[in-house]
């Protein structure tokens, strides 16, 4: 089976660059293990609710990364309508956000919130991506009272420690955030409608998916992939988009292929890690439409279909948690187990009612949530190229390359980034 481009993975990431190559010309397979699409973001039915895996956020709305890639691809998105407000929680209190978090503040605190906000988007974040968001602050960092504030700003890009969040992902991201007035988007339907339009597209351009189909082995000859080896049989193709986390390229194609740099960079990635818990409630417990964002125990909480009722059946209502871990805590099982505990007692410490509303629940530990947590070692430059050099027809896509942006905006700027260079060593320019 020959193709102008294969794609292993049918996440954010593969699915985008598919719909692109297929749109300028090239003929396109995409290669998923799993029964359906989505990878990390996968979304699945249960007892009329519908599930994301885990809390996924569309940063920026309609003026963001998926937003700007769907314009792209001629079918824009659906963004559920209006601005839902945000709630710090602190201890049993849920404290609304407002349109800034200098409003948490008074007096002098809030003045110099908003001072460092200032100073945080007329920044360059070119000049800081190697250093801490501790190490921009100098002094500031260590002002007891605005640490809550410090971790609010780093849970927004899933790095809350200013310690170890790079200070250029941070201006960056508020930079974004500033030109889009502070959006994060909805989509009607959820997740679902974003792989709905992609999928469509592919099959529109005469692209192919296959699911159910393990990627076993990337076969050169020469400088060049040869084929893919799959679990279904084998395929050929002029150039390979490896869309899942670099770190498991090397279980593809031998380290001997590649340069020690390489390997290192690829294998020392830190992803960032969690806990999910998402309950299907017989009635509703709240009215909180926004995020619920605890800075201290590094908690995320939503109620989505407060926001969009298409998620859970009319009169009941569905709930998603999510607490970080930090990587190295993944092995121990006994620590994992309580921090689900702590987790749940979190939830039913800020709604009293909860647990006596639930119908069902679901535990996901996830030991990669981002393929690499925004530090310096880990920034924009310091994240691997969409190219290797040494086989020139080897592409990388996804959250563990260079994209700008957070999370799952870095899966599909990359995808939109990569699309050309693979345009071109297709001989497709002038279908582009």
């Amino acid at each position: 089976m020959a193709y102008d481009v294969l794609v292993i993975g049918a996440g954010f990431a593969g699915l985008s660059a598919a719909a692109l190559l297929g749109k300028a010309g090239c003929k396109v397979a995409v290669l998923e293990q799993d029964a359906a699409v989505g990878g990390r973001a996968r979304v699945m039915e249960r007892a009329g609710f519908r599930l994301e895996y885990g809390l996924h956020a569309f940063r920026h709305g309609d003026q963001g990364a998926a937003a700007e890639l769907m314009r792209e691809l001629g079918r824009p998105l659906r963004f559920v309508p209006g601005r839902f407000a945000s709630y710090l929680a602190r201890g049993k209190e849920l404290i609304p956000l407002g349109d800034s978090l200098k409003n948490l503040y008074s007096g002098e605190a809030g003045q110099r919130v908003a001072d460092i906000l200032l100073k945080l988007v007329q920044a360059d974040p070119a000049d800081w991506y190697d250093q801490t968001f501790a190490q921009f602050l100098g002094e500031a960092a260590g002002d007891e009272a605005l640490q809550e504030f410090y971790r609010v700003l780093g849970l927004a890009v899933m790095e809350p420690d200013p310690a170890e969040l790079s200070a250029g992902e941070l201006i960056s991201f508020l930079k974004h955030a500033a030109r889009a007035g502070g959006q994060i988007g909805d989509l009607q339907g959820g997740s679902r409608q974003l792989f709905d339009h992609l999928t469509e597209a592919i099959a529109a351009a005469g692209g192919e998916l296959f699911l159910g189909t393990r990627v076993q082995k990337l076969a050169k000859a020469g400088k060049r992939i040869e084929k893919v080896e799959a679990s279904s049989g084998e395929f050929a193709a002029g150039a390979v988009v490896h869309a899942a986390p670099v770190q498991g390229l090397f279980g593809l194609l031998e380290e001997r292929h590649f340069k020690p740099k390489f390997i290192r960079r690829c294998k020392n990635l830190m992803p960032t890690a969690g806990i999910a818990l998402d309950y299907g409630l017989r009635r509703p417990v709240s009215e909180i439409q926004g995020w619920i964002v605890d800075p201290q125990d590094r908690v995320l909480g939503r109620f989505p279909s407060n926001v969009d009722s298409l998620l859970a059946p009319a009169g009941k209502q569905l709930a998603n948690w999510f607490l970080m871990l930090d990587p190295d805590e993944c092995g121990d099982a006994g620590l994992v187990r309580s921090r689900i505990h702590y987790l749940r007692s979190r939830v039913r410490k800020l709604f009293p009612d909860f647990e006596a509303a639930v119908e069902w629940e679901r535990i996901l530990f996830l030991p990669m949530v981002d393929g690499a947590a925004l530090r310096p070692k880990q920034s924009l430059p310091q994240r691997v190229d969409f190219s290797v050099p040494e086989i020139p027809n080897l592409f990388l896509i996804g959250d563990t390359t260079a994209g700008p942006g957070v999370s799952g905006d870095i899966a599909f700027s990359s995808a939109r980034q990569v699309a050309p260079r693979i345009v071109q060593l297709a001989g497709k320019a002038g279908a582009a």
